[in-house]
Formats: C-alpha cells, structure tokens, sequence
C-alpha cells in the first residue's frame, strides 16, 4: 500500500516539524525523495538461518516473562555455530536423499552441543523446514521420545568412570532376554543387523551401538 505508506509519512514528519525534531525544509527535502523500493526477493534465494533454533530462543525468552519479544530491542547472545548449522542442515539433507526411499523416511533431525558447557552450536529440527508435507517447522529435536541408542554412551561413560570396564573388556553380544519375577518375557533386545556378534571388546559395541552388551 505505497499510497496509504506515502500518506502516513506525510502525517509524520508533519508532527516532526509541529514539535521542532525537524525543519520545514528537512520535510519538504524528505518528501521529495523518491522510494527505490528492494525487487521481490526470490524465495528459493532466501535462506532463513536456522529457523528452529530462532524459535527455541524465542519460546525460552518468552518462557522467562520476558514479553514484547518482537518490540522490545533485546540482545540475544546465543551459541549457534553457523558453520556448524549449515554442516549440520547438510548432513540431514544429504542422509534423507540417501536413505529415505530405501528405509521409507522423510524426516530426520539433529542436534549438537559442546560437551564441555552443554551449548547448542547446532539445531536442526527438520529435513526441510518449509516443507509442509513433513510438518518441517515442528522442531523434532525437541519432542518428547525414547532416548533410544543415544543413552549408551551415557552408560558406557559412566562404566568407564567407575572402573566396571576398559575399552578393552569382553563383552557378549548374544540374545538376552529380561524377565521379571513372574517369569514372563519382559523384553528381548532385537539387533538391527538381525545377528549377534558374540565375544567383542567394549569399544566394539559403543562405536556400532549393538543393542545387547549395555
């Protein structure tokens, strides 16, 4: 609405000179200078620098009470690595062009932090954020799941730290089955190799995240 912004300006610079922020001049000088306006941009040229993590900082500022988020002039210092944001938008998308037909997926996501300070210098919540077919503004890293095979290390960390084993101990990679004292199956760990690989050291099974040995 060009007209309607040329009249508004007119309004204000206006109220400008009726309270002496500017002179008559100034205004008559403003108003004849003409609008170049920026052509349309083209929106496959447009790159919106890590859409999800931007909301997450949002959502955790509004979290907070801090309110008036888009008119309030804050400073948000985050931990985004971009360099490492666009590597990671890579690897999701280069790992849905290989694997999706073949294992009939759509959708992946991945989050990176600094293990040292736990920051996020990465957060890619969908394969392509605007593609509404996969829902790809819902940021996956943050729904609620299983942990899944992201726990092991957890659990081999905490086995090293206490001494249980070294990279070097044997461990078994052999169908296990957890029952309780009723005597009924509990749960069997699958693999998803559909083979077990028996004796194997410790290493071993972190680095190929066998669903056994932990």
């Amino acid at each position: 609405n060009l007209a309607g912004a040329r009249s508004r300006q007119r309004i204000v610079l206006r109220m400008m000179v009726r309270h002496d922020r500017i002179g008559e001049m100034d205004s008559v000088r403003i108003l004849a200078q003409p609008l170049v306006l920026n052509a349309d941009p083209d929106p496959a040229g447009v790159r919106n620098l890590a859409p999800h993590f931007v909301q997450y900082l949002a959502d955790v500022i509004k979290e907070q009470g801090l309110g008036r988020l888009h008119r309030s002039g804050y400073s948000v210092h985050a931990t985004l690595d971009l360099d490492m944001q666009a590597l990671a938008e890579e690897t999701v998308k280069n790992h849905i062009a290989d694997q999706g037909r073949r294992r009939n997926m759509s959708n992946a996501a991945l989050v990176a932090i600094q293990p040292q300070t736990a920051e996020v210098v990465a957060m890619v919540g969908s394969a392509d954020y605007d593609n509404a077919r996969i829902a790809g503004q819902f940021n996956v890293t943050l729904a609620g799941r299983q942990p899944g095979s992201t726990f092991k290390p957890i659990v081999y960390a905490s086995a090293l730290e206490h001494n249980l084993i070294s990279p070097a101990t044997v461990l078994w990679d052999i169908p296990a089955v957890f029952t309780p004292s009723l005597g009924e199956t509990f749960y069997a760990p699958p693999t998803y190799a559909n083979h077990f690989h028996d004796p194997v050291t410790a290493r071993t099974p972190l680095a190929n995240t066998y669903h056994a040995p932990p």
